[in-house]
């Protein structure tokens, strides 16, 4: 596996610095199980997981003429009092946002911080609609009340892929560094206890994307790039369940 990734810490907003903790390297473990399938959703709850992942949409994507039309997965993760997003749809449909989590019995106003896994504007768009949380971006960090502040993102966490950085807010949520597709990205680890749930954006679109790699040349910045955090995460963190920017969860046979 060669040396360990360096993990950073984002406790407290503005706080991008390499930590020395001893708690370096988070484990990786073996995957348990090598049955690629889609994974049931009922009520947007994650078989496996028990009610700790949500998914809120499940994101979609085809191509008209020369645009595409592709609503992003959106997901929602709770940890004790932690009520977290992950990516947050496009720009113009807060309405119909606000209407799918009221259904869900998920209230803006109880989420406490936004991941948003790369800037794009189907994933990033209705960030400003949860109005208690702190948004993390690959790029920066800020509050919702308070606009036009904000932190930079230490930018040697995009070098390579799989450097750790720490939520600072849950010890089940890491970020990984997944480079490639909008240059700087990452994705979001869940570590259940039966499950480890990997939300990675459009590092993967879908489960045809897993398999027969039909989107990520066509559609990312730096395609060498974008291959290497792809091989990281098929290779070496090998997560039970996957969560892809624009298709259903599945469990991913390695």
């Amino acid at each position: 596996m060669g040396e360990k990734p360096k993990d950073y810490d984002l406790s407290g907003i503005g706080k991008f610095v390499h930590s020395d903790s001893a708690k370096r390297g988070l484990p990786i473990e073996p995957l348990t199980e090598e049955v690629k399938r889609e994974i049931t959703v009922k009520d947007g709850l994650v078989e496996g997981v028990e009610d700790a992942v949500r998914i809120v949409r499940i994101g979609e994507e085809r191509k008209e003429g020369n645009m595409f039309y592709a609503p992003a997965t959106i997901t929602s993760i709770s940890d004790g009092d932690e009520r977290v997003i992950v990516d947050a749809g496009c720009i113009g449909e807060e309405v119909h946002l606000k209407k799918v989590l009221k259904n869900m019995e998920i209230p803006p106003e109880d989420i406490t911080n936004v991941l948003i896994t790369h800037n794009h504007p189907d994933h990033y768009g209705c960030a400003g609609i949860f109005k208690r949380a702190i948004v993390t971006l690959p790029d920066s960090r800020l509050r919702v009340s308070k606009p036009n502040k904000f932190a930079v993102m230490n930018s040697g966490i995009y070098g390579e892929p799989g450097k750790m950085v720490r939520s600072g807010f849950s010890d089940k949520i890491v970020l990984i560094s997944t480079p490639g597709h909008a240059g700087w990205d990452f994705s979001v680890m869940y570590r259940g206890k039966n499950s480890r749930v990997l939300m990675c954006g459009d590092l993967f679109w879908s489960t045809e994307d897993w398999i027969n790699d039909t989107e990520f040349l066509e559609l990312c910045l730096i395609p060498n790039t974008q291959r290497r955090s792809r091989d990281y995460v098929r290779e070496t963190l090998k997560p039970d369940i996957i969560v892809p920017g624009h298709g259903p969860a599945f469990a991913p046979q390695y």
